[in-house]
């Protein structure tokens, strides 16, 4: 007898389909379970290296008795000597003080635009103590966006002073931050920040009064921004320095995000006929905020030096940080030598007239004047501390 063989079906159209799409859909869960494994992989070796990083400073500070700066990769391995090969995240190192540091590890823009990962640049920070926020330390320029209500970061740093308000009065209530303020449920919002022109800050560079100002803002990554003073209720204020972390500020009810390590300039100086070399002079006066909250033992111990007959206790900047007359003078002091230094046949109300009252007076002129600008009269009676 001969065999049969039994007949066979054919697959249908639809079958057919189905099972693509089966495949279709096991291939992309296989897929993404594979670029989530790679993301976290990237993600840990980052945890791993800023960790690296970290050590590596303190290692530095035991070793020259400082930590240090670096704006990129390539400056973390040649000043504290590692290795780093990495192709998805830049290291920098910012916020450097004689007590701290924040490392950062932030995404590849390539990585960014590819979508492999997020469009927030900053993934990972630590400073001295371990990790932080990466919102705490920095965020993208631009319209206000939403931050998380109540979310205060750790303060670290204060605000400083700032130079007086308008043209030709000297008696204007002086820049300078506030205390911060948790957020109650209150929109917070990030004001618009625009970055000065290099060509101002170059202004400064090689100068006798104010090369040291630009050191410090290029090797400590201080940024120098314009905004609309107002948003951060300092509407009097030429300029004004937030310090070393960030915070949030309760402002006409709503929670302001301010970017710490950041020199924050009116916008409104260029139309109000403040030149070049009139903003770069304010610059330098903030700058001398900044180098009390990057150096404090040296003013320490020049406070000490110029008067002797201080204590430890009697010197506001061994106790808190912040502003103090003696620092206000100095900040001033500094912002007249670099005006008479680029200002050439430049006129400004405002630092004219304290170009003539050192001219004239001296120190004793000058803190008298900041005195009644704080409203400090007699000093002991309220506002800020003498030294």
């Amino acid at each position: 007898m001969g065999y049969k063989s039994a007949g066979r079906r054919a697959f249908t159209l639809v079958e057919i389909l189905i099972a693509l799409a089966v495949v279709g859909v096991l291939f992309g869960l296989i897929f993404t379970f594979y670029k989530s494994a790679i993301n976290r992989s990237k993600y840990v070796e980052a945890v791993a290296t800023v960790d690296s990083i970290g050590k590596a400073e303190e290692i530095n500070q035991m070793n020259t008795g400082e930590y240090v700066a670096a704006a990129d990769t390539q400056e973390v391995n040649e000043k504290l000597g590692l290795d780093i090969q990495s192709k998805e995240y830049n290291y920098k190192v910012i916020g450097v003080t004689n007590d701290n540091f924040i490392v950062l590890a932030e995404k590849i823009l390539d990585d960014i635009n590819s979508g492999d990962l997020s469009s927030e640049p900053i993934v990972i920070a630590r400073d001295k103590t371990g990790p932080i926020s990466p919102e705490s330390v920095d965020t993208p320029e631009g319209e206000p966006e939403g931050v998380p209500p109540g979310d205060v970061p750790s303060p670290g740093g204060s605000p400083g002073g700032g130079a007086p308000s308008g043209q030709d009065s000297p008696v204007s209530t002086p820049g300078g931050g506030g205390s911060p303020s948790g957020g109650g449920g209150i929109r917070t919002v990030k004001p618009r920040q625009n970055t000065l022109s290099a060509d101002i800050l170059n202004l400064l560079e090689g100068t006798v009064s104010g090369d040291w100002a630009f050191d410090l803002i290029a090797n400590n990554s201080i940024k120098v921004v314009y905004v609309n003073v107002n948003d951060y209720g300092e509407s009097d204020a030429l300029a004004f320095w937030w310090g070393i972390s960030d915070h949030i500020e309760l402002v006409d009810r709503h929670n302001v995000f301010v970017t710490g390590n950041t020199i924050f300039v009116n916008q409104n100086l260029p139309a109000l006929g403040y030149t070049d070399t009139a903003i770069a002079s304010i610059i330098t006066h903030e700058a001398l905020h900044a180098d009390y909250d990057y150096h404090p033992q040296l003013w320490i111990d020049a406070t000490k030096a110029a008067h002797p007959e201080l204590t430890d206790s009697d010197i506001h900047i061994t106790q808190y940080p912040g502003d103090s007359i003696d620092q206000e003078y100095h900040a001033f002091d500094n912002a007249v030598d670099v005006w008479n230094e680029i200002k050439g046949t430049d006129t400004n109300g405002q630092l004219d007239y304290w170009a003539n009252l050192k001219a004239t007076g001296g120190e004793a002129a000058m803190k008298a004047a900041i005195r009644t600008l704080y409203g400090v009269n007699p000093p002991d009676l309220a506002g800020l501390p003498e030294y």
